[in-house]
């Protein structure tokens, strides 16, 4: 039988140093050279940076956004009795986190075709599978 030695364990912190160092790369590469836009209002540029919440337009009637949609709708409706049906995607907004959270300003309907403007944050973290309403509240 041969001895090896700690190859293994040298492996393993190898492996664990390029996982580190490919972050940092992706990290600095979403920092530094994602393209901005000026903010009209304030004569500003504006920086999709990790942790801050950057508008998506024209997503509203995706059907990945739509699912989302409604997937706050339903777990809202599980936890109230609500009893809310979605009709649109008003607005998209995301926020890079451990995952995405995702900002969805929806308008729904009652039992009695009221309708209601919502704001929803859905949490996920696609490579875990999970998905999580965060909060919803109404906005009129």
């Amino acid at each position: 039988m041969e001895y090896r030695g700690n190859s293994g364990k040298h492996r393993s912190i190898a492996m664990k140093l390029l996982l580190v160092v490919v972050f940092a790369a992706v990290m600095w590469w979403i920092m530094f050279s994602a393209p901005t836009k000026r903010n009209e209002k304030e004569g500003e540029m504006e920086s999709p940076l990790a942790g801050g919440i950057t508008e998506v337009d024209g997503v509203e009637n995706d059907l990945y956004t739509v699912e989302l949609a409604r997937f706050s709708l339903d777990e809202h409706n599980k936890k109230t009795n609500a009893g809310l049906e979605f009709l649109r995607v008003v607005k998209v907004k995301r926020q890079v986190v451990a995952g995405t959270m995702h900002h969805l300003t929806i308008e729904a309907a009652d039992a009695g075709k009221n309708k209601k403007l919502l704001e929803a944050k859905v949490w996920e973290k696609t490579w875990e599978n999970f998905r999580s309403l965060q909060e919803i509240r109404q906005l009129h």
